[in-house]
């Protein structure tokens, strides 16, 4: 039976908006979405409704283009993680009047301040079309589906398949709890344990990405094979609930799980996997997101007191209580819109007077280290310029379009925008052209989104990881090409 390449919404051919009925549905709910967070937020809004209705009317369209026949896995994450941090956090205040989690610097929340942000969030929206406008007429194949030329043809591999997955999960086991004790990795907290360099650095790099990254080959691999491709999910999510609760961080489950069931839920038919078995996968991924984000948030109320210890917080969310649970599943819904950053970073940038180009090629080239507070830090007037640095590394964020506009020039907005989403599409495009690994180009693809929308302080770091990536992808590339060549798949 011949299965279709398209999205699973555009199988019916009715048309909305001039789209087929499936496209057609996401934009109206999109725009109806849109509409009511205009109406309700306006009220409270003090500067022009018609440059507000503009930025609601743009970003719901930017919104739905990571729908619409997507080509690869980064775009469409991107524009919902940058959705999330803009606009939705943007109405969300204005509608509930509460105060913003994070440092918005000078902002004085005045009508022409107001129209000042509005202006740059509109023109990073349009850079957003501009890029993906183009690229869906020069690049012609998708990378999000896998090939299944060789399937039921492995037979001697399995217990060869069966002992790299149990290296795994033992890796995965060993590792976390090495840096739970160790604490070279955690976020927000200066490496307790450090080696000669580059020790530290691999190291958290395999935590941060490398391991999620095995799982992607794994999987590629498994896909040839009915039942594999469910173990190496599970694989998966104890992986990701393992490393966040080492890590001390909620969006590194997102960042690991949500890629794995985003490329499998768009191969779902291809891979034979029943949808009541991958609704049930999810149902768990959602639950071990709930019980890593609770232990995580009351971990981290200690991990990140002066007066205690990562030991006494680790103890503590072992033995939690029932209202200790409560409080730190409030805490992780209350970060379901906080979290994403954004909107903090364009109102900091637009209540700075002394924005320039030479400010920004400043901050772009900073290199952060132990007890020195970013540039950033103080110019957004944040917390954590009173934090003990020998101790602590916390960032507030000031996301792309805020780290541009700091230049002053909303064309440098609209120039450096295009040029991060043009660089997470080629990226995205070299690891298919590599590995032909769709899990992977998800995996990539969500780590480039998630580092383009939290762009901020020490922006070069961004390509010494990208530099590791490189690496890990040949690794990949040739670990594939060596397992299908010894089960004669290549």
């Amino acid at each position: 039976m011949k299965i279709s390449n398209k999205f699973i919404f555009a199988s019916s051919q009715s048309k909305i908006f001039g789209l087929s009925s499936g496209y057609g549905l996401i934009l109206l709910l999109i725009l109806i979405i849109h509409l009511l967070g205009f109406v309700f937020s306006a009220v409270h809004f003090p500067g022009s409704l018609v440059l507000f209705g503009l930025y609601s009317l743009v970003s719901a369209f930017s919104l739905f283009i990571g729908f619409y026949k997507p080509f690869d896995y980064g775009m469409p994450l991107l524009n919902i993680f940058l959705w999330l941090g803009g606009w939705l956090k943007l109405t969300t205040h204005l509608i509930l009047q509460y105060q913003y989690v994070e440092a918005v610097g000078g902002f004085s929340f005045s009508a022409d301040q107001y129209n000042e942000l509005l202006k740059v969030c509109i023109v990073s929206n349009l850079a957003i079309f501009f890029v993906w406008f183009f690229s869906k007429r020069i690049i012609k194949t998708s990378c999000i589906h896998i090939n299944l030329k060789n399937k039921n043809i492995i037979t001697l591999s399995s217990l060869n398949f069966k002992l790299i997955l149990s290296l795994v999960l033992i890796s995965i086991a060993v590792i976390n709890l090495f840096n739970i004790y160790s604490g070279m990795y955690q976020t927000g907290i200066v490496a307790k344990t450090i080696y000669i360099w580059p020790v530290n650095a691999v190291f958290g790099w395999v935590l941060s990405m490398g391991l999620v990254m095995v799982i992607s080959a794994l999987l590629y691999l498994s896909s040839c094979s009915k039942g594999r491709v469910t173990a190496v999910i599970v694989v998966a999510i104890f992986e990701a609930i393992f490393s966040a609760a080492s890590v001390l961080s909620r969006g590194l489950y997102i960042i690991h799980l949500l890629p794995v069931f985003y490329s499998v839920a768009l191969n779902k038919c291809r891979l034979g996997l029943k949808r009541k078995i991958f609704i049930f996968l999810a149902v768990i991924g959602i639950t071990g997101f709930i019980i890593s984000g609770t232990f995580v948030n009351i971990a981290r109320t200690f991990a990140y007191n002066e007066n205690s210890s990562m030991t006494v917080g680790r103890n503590y969310a072992l033995r939690m209580g029932f209202s200790d649970a409560f409080q730190g599943f409030k805490s992780l819904a209350i970060m379901g819109v906080d979290r994403w950053i954004g909107i903090e970073g364009v109102m900091v940038a637009v209540g700075y007077p002394a924005k320039s180009m030479k400010l920004l090629g400043a901050l772009m080239v900073e290199k952060p280290a132990i007890g020195y507070i970013t540039k950033y830090q103080y110019i957004a007037n944040s917390v954590y310029v009173h934090m003990n640095a020998n101790k602590f590394q916390f960032l507030t964020l000031p996301g792309p379009a805020g780290m541009f506009y700091l230049s002053g020039s909303l064309f440098i907005v609209f120039i450096g925008m295009a040029l991060l989403l043009l660089l997470a599409i080629l990226f995205e495009r070299w690891v298919w052209l590599m590995t032909s690994n769709p899990y992977l180009c998800a995996v990539m693809g969500a780590w480039m989104a998630n580092g383009v929308a939290q762009l901020g302080v020490a922006p070069r770091q961004l390509l010494i990881q990208l530099f590791m990536h490189f690496i890990g992808v040949f690794v990949i590339a040739i670990f594939q090409k060596w397992y299908l060549k010894a089960n004669n798949l290549s």
